[in-house]
């Protein structure tokens, strides 16, 4: 993790706006560039100028130049740290200047434009790297974005106590764990009422506290908590909670499991029409894309693992979430053993491992019978504000005894621990499922997974037809997507990005997506008199295309694309022009495709 170190600027904001302003009034000279100096010694330079302007406007401490350069370069980190100015190396003789945002900050200082003053800050929070020879603290060389990390758990647990956030820096620095199992141990020493244990100092001294409270950026409130202020909430909530922790993260890496609500942090359902990537979503957010984020425990055969992963269906039911006794041989005896399947694992893995993350993720949510397969489970799904269940049940004798085995200590009723994660996927185009009734739902956080046409993976696919024509996947999918929502009325039934995992030949296609639009859209709405005003995989009428002057082959069924594999081709074609669409090229159409990426289902 390397050596967290942070600035140590005294957090008053009139010093940081002083640094800033001898800057800013030498922008225009030596390319903006100012000498060091020395205040005691009467050497023009950035001390000396520092020295200056704090005795014109009688700063407390500052009446006389101080003999230690030092106190004057210290007194400017802030404003590098958050990349307000630059320096030209770390040597005591380096040369400072404002930067573009620099003088877009002290402007708005002067103005006191605290909307401006909040909107630089947040673009400071997403584009600055904090952690690794940074320019208040070019000596660091840290994974962990103190600032992110103070802002995001503040608003993940509802508010922050400073001893709570430098244990959190202790805990991350020192194990090398994730902000959400930090998040996790915060919640837990809560809910005992235990103390949170003190730590070295070199993860105390955080003068970006004192700074943002002085500015209005973060509130305190009776209990000592830090929040991130309404005004800045209430403007950028979203960008806030997507900020990086830590630097070994791509930019864009989504932290929206730490939400303040505790259902979007407990328990989320991911939903959305075929295609969009809601699987992709789940395991990217818990197991990681590379099953980087996966704990595994060596301790205990039967509980390895914090990620639990089951899939729902018809067939489906309590003993088959939660266990129950069956026949197990031991040597020549036959004997009856309670076995614990997905839910149980997970439960007891949450309570035997409070400190890290426990993922139960139900793929296909819908497809079950939920009522059924929760029975009584589903009371625990109410949750408190630190995470655990409202209303603890009892579980039956196989299920305490098992639990008692496995030396937990509250076997005698079960309360979902906060650490205990639900996620689900729920294909809203799917007919082969069971209603899920309003109760149920409303406890759970629903996020919508929604199509993305500019996904980069999707982009790259292609339709390759035998004649060697190429289409754009994505070009299709635009143009029968609107097809499909006016037929439908609904966008439940759209193709995802992802309905295809790459790029496709003839055949692939016809036998995936024609038959799919045949089957789920177009089937319905065809009559044996002719087309039906919004079925669009047939025409009525030829009329030529005015780009190209082709006219497309009406009236073709599904069965016709297979039969004649000289028509096939033409008649994937004049249903392209129909749809609007043009070639791209042509290839040999049995060029290797790209591999499928096993991740990007659903």
């Amino acid at each position: 993790m390397g050596n967290l170190i942070m600035p140590k600027h005294s957090g008053q904001v009139s010093e940081f706006q002083a640094a800033l302003k001898v800057c800013y009034e030498h922008r225009n000279i030596n390319d903006g560039w100012i000498a060091t100096g020395h205040a005691a010694q009467g050497i023009e330079g950035f001390t000396y100028y520092l020295f200056k302007e704090y005795q014109n406007n009688k700063m407390a401490g500052h009446i006389t130049p101080k003999r230690d350069n030092s106190d004057y370069t210290k007194d400017a980190q802030l404003p590098l740290y958050f990349g307000f100015m630059e320096i030209s190396d770390s040597r005591s003789n380096a040369m400072r200047r404002i930067t573009d945002t620099g003088i877009k900050m002290y402007e708005a200082l002067v103005s006191d434009d605290k909307n401006t003053i909040y909107s630089l800050f947040i673009d400071s929070l997403e584009s600055m790297t904090f952690g690794r020879n940074n320019n208040g603290c070019e000596n660091s060389d840290s994974d962990l974005e103190s600032p992110n990390i103070l802002i995001v758990s503040s608003i993940a647990l509802s508010g922050i106590k400073r001893k709570e956030f430098y244990y959190i820096l202790s805990y991350l620095s020192e194990t090398g764990r994730e902000l959400s199992n930090a998040i996790a141990v915060i919640q837990h020493l809560r809910s005992k009422n235990n103390d949170i244990p003190n730590v070295d100092n070199t993860y105390t001294d955080a003068k970006i506290i004192p700074f943002w409270l002085s500015l209005g950026f973060l509130t305190e409130d009776t209990d000592k908590k830090l929040h991130v202020s309404h005004d800045v909430m209430s403007k950028f909530a979203e960008r806030l909670v997507s900020l990086r922790t830590k630097n070994t993260e791509p930019l864009e890496y989504p932290i929206t499991h730490f939400l303040s609500s505790p259902l979007s942090t407990a328990q989320t359902i991911y939903y959305g029409c075929p295609g969009t990537g809601k699987s992709r979503t789940v395991k990217e957010l818990t197991e990681g894309l590379d099953d980087e984020k996966i704990i595994e425990y060596k301790d205990d055969p039967e509980l390895p693992t914090n990620v639990y992963r089951t899939t729902f269906h018809p067939d489906y039911d309590y003993a088959t979430f939660v266990g129950c006794y069956k026949p197990v041989k031991d040597g020549d005896k036959l004997d009856y053993r309670f076995i614990p399947q997905v839910f149980t694992k997970a439960y007891a893995t949450a309570c035997l491992h409070h400190d890290d993350p426990v993922y139960l993720i139900i793929e296909e949510i819908n497809r079950g019978n939920c009522a059924q397969i929760f029975g009584d489970l589903f009371q625990l799904l109410d949750r408190k504000k630190n995470g655990e269940s409202e209303y603890p049940i009892v579980p039956d004798s196989e299920l305490s005894k098992y639990l008692e085995k496995k030396g937990i200590v509250e076997y005698t009723k079960l309360c979902l621990p906060a650490n205990l994660h639900i996620y689900a996927t729920m294909n809203t185009s799917d007919q082969s499922l069971f209603p899920m009734d309003s109760a149920f739902k409303r406890r759970w956080a629903m996020e919508y997974v929604p199509i993305d046409y500019e996904k980069e993976k999707a982009k790259a696919f292609t339709i390759t037809l035998d004649s060697g024509k190429v289409y754009k996947w994505v070009d299709f999918l635009k143009a029968v997507n609107e097809k499909i929502s006016y037929a439908t009325d609904s966008e439940d039934k759209q193709m995802g990005e992802f309905f295809i995992k790459s790029s496709v030949t003839s055949d692939e296609f016809k036998n995936k997506v024609m038959f799919y639009l045949w089957s789920e859209i177009c089937k319905d709405l065809y009559s044996a008199k002719g087309s039906g005003q919004k079925y669009f995989m047939r025409i009525e009428e030829q009329k030529a295309d005015p780009l190209t002057g082709l006219t497309p082959l009406d009236q073709f069924t599904f069965s016709d694309l297979f039969s004649d594999r000289n028509r096939n081709d033409a008649l994937l074609e004049s249903f392209f022009i129909r749809l609007g669409l043009h070639e791209i090229g042509k290839q040999n159409f049995t060029a290797e495709q790209p591999e499928t990426d096993p991740v990007a289902n659903e």
